[in-house]
């Protein structure tokens, strides 16, 4: 124990919520043991803490600052709470652990023992544990939406109370408005050199999510999609995208059979014979 306290230690930590019933502890607490066990086993020199909170355990680009300090020979070993922790794709974790190993670093685990041998099978069960949870994720996320609650941020018009959309007066005046005027043979530069010169916010900009990015100026891409959007009749539309694999955070367009639909689900802005309208024109535009 001695020879513990010269070594550089880095201790990881990572918490997600895709890490479905696993995710018990905040990650402070998880700290707070890596931090106990490396002072009750020797290991003092603690040169840095990584915090990963919320972040997916089949993405291994998190681990790009550690792999250049191990480049640099800052560090000499990393504490994980256990494999699962480190992470849940196979092929990445074996890849990452080589890595490691290559370049003499003392890898630990604090609630199980970490064996070269059978981390394989660790990393091997830790990836089936992902592909479980997430396809568990998926069918609860699904029940929920067809039974019609609302899990997703509500579209421009809209305002969301509970899992209710409710409609916004001032935005939804502006959704009305791109219908008429394009039902009355305004084209789409047209409506939106009126909304830009008018300095009405554009979607992004009047939700005014946190982390989102915020587009100025009205195009045509913003008008084309609130027209075709049937939400503004009252469906409600969920379920018509998914992630290319569980490992990936690509995001596709499913087939429209598969989509989760309900009429009548919540208020309508546009009455259907105008949407209805509308879309010939477009049709016939195109």
């Amino acid at each position: 124990m001695k020879e513990n306290n010269k070594k550089r230690v880095v201790i990881y930590c990572r918490e997600s919520r895709d890490d479905y019933g696993e995710n018990y502890q905040r990650i402070e607490t998880q700290r707070d043991l890596l931090i106990k066990y490396c002072i009750n086993n020797g290991y003092t020199n603690i040169v840095e803490i990584i915090m990963d909170d919320d972040k997916s355990g089949t993405d291994f680009s998190r681990f790009k600052d550690i792999r250049n300090k191990v480049k640099n020979k800052e560090i000499d070993v990393i504490v994980f709470k256990n494999s699962a922790r480190l992470g849940r794709n196979q092929k990445e974790a074996l890849a990452f652990v080589e890595y490691l190993e290559e370049n003499n670093i003392e890898i630990i685990f604090e609630d199980e023992q970490y064996d070269e041998e059978m981390f394989g099978l660790y990393a091997w069960f830790n990836e089936r544990r992902a592909r479980d949870d997430s396809k568990n994720i998926r069918r609860n996320l699904r029940h929920k939406m067809e039974e019609g609650n609302l899990i997703i941020r509500p579209i421009y018009g809209y305002e969301k109370k509970g899992d209710n959309l409710i409609i916004n007066q001032s935005t939804s005046n502006v959704v009305k408005d791109i219908f008429e005027k394009f039902s009355n043979n305004w084209g789409f530069e047209e409506i939106v050199d009126y909304l830009n010169k008018n300095n009405i916010s554009t979607p992004s900009k009047a939700r005014n999510y946190l982390n989102s990015k915020k587009t100025d100026k009205w195009n045509y891409q913003h008008i084309r999609r609130i027209l075709k959007d049937e939400r503004y009749i009252g469906t409600y539309i969920g379920g018509y995208t998914e992630k290319v694999s569980f490992k990936s955070k690509k995001i596709r367009i499913k087939e429209k059979d598969k989509w989760i639909i309900i009429p009548n689900h919540h208020d309508k802005i546009i009455e259907k014979e105008l949407f209805d309208k509308v879309q010939k024109i477009m049709e016939k535009k195109r």
